[in-house]
């Protein structure tokens, strides 16, 4: 049986792109089980597909394949990037959008995507989801592994997110970077980071 595929994108539903992708995934793999996870990102809003992805992952089962495609610089010099976690696998463009992945789960291998055996033949300046990344996900869903697709790279290099939380001794400052369809406002500020906060005043407290 083939694995799950995940979609998280910026695509929308009102151009076929999205449907494109699928039909990629189906003709190299035909059993794969693809689930859209989200397609309505905000375009090119990185932080919040990385919230979105932070917060659904590990309700999937394992071996998952999480298809990421928010991607503002295509067609730039950013890699495209695969990492398989102890029991998941996550397939994006390295510009942040893996950051809760690379802190919270250890990480077995990272690739940079750059066979040209597992992509299409003529490659896009602007659809690397529909050339390179879906491709890549239809590979990993046939249970292929990730040094026989990719460059291994090391996890130390793949981007990080921008405009984590500051923190200091008596304050900690976000950002609000997503709104869900009830409007409850999401910042970037988890509960580790108030805690992080507490510790450190108790510290000074301690020193004083």
């Amino acid at each position: 049986m083939a694995r799950i595929i995940a979609i998280l994108s910026d695509f929308g539903y009102s151009d076929n792109y999205l449907g494109i992708m699928k039909g990629v995934i189906k003709k190299i793999s035909p059993f794969a089980d693809i689930i859209d996870l989200n397609n309505n990102i905000k375009h090119g809003d990185i932080q919040s597909a990385a919230y979105q992805l932070q917060t659904a992952y590990n309700y999937f089962p394992d071996n998952t394949i999480f298809l990421c495609v928010v991607d503002p610089e295509v067609g730039s010099e950013r890699r495209a990037i695969a990492i398989e976690t102890t029991n998941k696998f996550f397939i994006a463009p390295d510009n942040g959008l893996l950051t809760p992945i690379i802190q919270n789960e250890k990480i077995n291998i990272a690739v940079e995507l750059n066979n040209p055996k597992f992509q299409n033949k003529n490659i896009s300046n602007t659809f690397h989801g529909r050339d390179i990344f879906a491709p890549i996900a239809a590979y990993l869903a046939q249970k292929m592994e990730l040094d026989e697709i990719g460059k291994i790279i090391s996890s130390d290099t793949i981007k990080l997110m921008e405009n984590l939380p500051k923190l200091d001794d008596n304050s900690i400052e976000g950002k609000i970077i997503h709104t869900d369809n009830f409007g409850n406002l999401i910042s970037n500020i988890h509960l580790d980071d108030e805690f992080k906060k507490k510790r450190n005043k108790q510290d000074n407290s301690c020193r004083i």
